[in-house]
């Protein structure tokens, strides 16, 4: 699993996230921080600015592996500094990692990332689920799960499941538009893998008439973690994310986990 950590209390949230979703999961943790020589070491040799950033770079990142060993005891963490733009790093480093972890906002001089940035935008070309940690923490909250019925939903379903399994807690399975096909049997009838791959995970149903992202931010207000799907607006990977998943990176109330749909990576 991989973190990325920019200096910022909204990275440090990330990263203590991050170290608990690895001692679910009995993962390894790998922090990454990617650095740029800042303004004033510019002003400096070349070969000593480069010291000082790189002395700047490692120092953090010992602090964030700190801040990850107290947050989960026990997990294996290990640090890394690279030289760039995190965005960058952070997508050469996922090919290797079942998850990737971000904080919803860049330190202000450290990066100049405006809200979500990062996020949206590793989430959308990451080859493996992407945390956007944002919200308010609720250990005890259920887990919602974004199922539109698309081809893309399953990915995130299984997800879901896996993820309600992991924290002991029950799945909220969201739907908008009330979409059932005929002879489809319903909701129930398309979870029937993983309701019977996950019998010890409790699960209810929200439907509504009305917009999915309306649905899903409600939710998102009283749930530990949503799952949402990463595929585009026409239901197929691209260069952008889905209006609803944008806008859930972008204000959701808690933790969103972006799910890549099945052949991706």
């Amino acid at each position: 699993m991989l973190v990325g950590y920019d200096g910022s209390p909204d990275g440090r949230r990330a990263v203590e996230w991050a170290a608990q979703e690895a001692g679910r999961g009995g993962g390894v943790l790998r922090v990454l921080l990617a650095y740029q020589v800042g303004i004033g070491a510019r002003l400096l040799p070349d070969e000593r600015a480069d010291r000082v950033a790189v002395a700047q770079a490692a120092g953090l990142a010992d602090f964030a592996v700190a801040a990850a060993r107290m947050a989960a005891p026990g997990v294996e963490v290990h640090g890394t500094t690279v030289r760039g733009h995190a965005t960058a790093a952070l997508l050469d480093a996922a090919v290797l990692n079942r998850l990737v972890v971000v904080g919803h906002r860049g330190a202000g001089g450290f990066h100049g990332l405006r809200v979500g940035a990062v996020g949206l935008r590793v989430a959308t070309h990451a080859p493996c689920p992407v945390a956007v940690v944002r919200g308010v923490d609720r250990p005890g909250g259920p887990v919602v799960v974004g199922a539109d019925g698309s081809e893309a939903a399953p990915a995130a379903v299984a997800l879901g499941f896996e993820q309600a399994a992991a924290r002991r807690t029950r799945l909220v399975v969201a739907r908008a538009g009330l979409h059932d096909p005929a002879g489809s049997g319903g909701p129930a009838r398309e979870l029937s893998p993983w309701l019977a791959r996950y019998p010890e995970v409790p699960v209810s149903f929200a439907l509504s008439a009305g917009s999915a992202t309306d649905l899903l931010v409600g939710l998102a207000d009283v749930a530990s973690l949503v799952v949402v799907d990463g595929s585009g607006p026409d239901g197929t990977t691209g260069p952008r994310l889905g209006s609803t998943t944008q806008q859930l990176i972008c204000s959701a109330g808690c933790p969103v986990l972006v799910a890549r749909p099945a052949g991706v990576g």
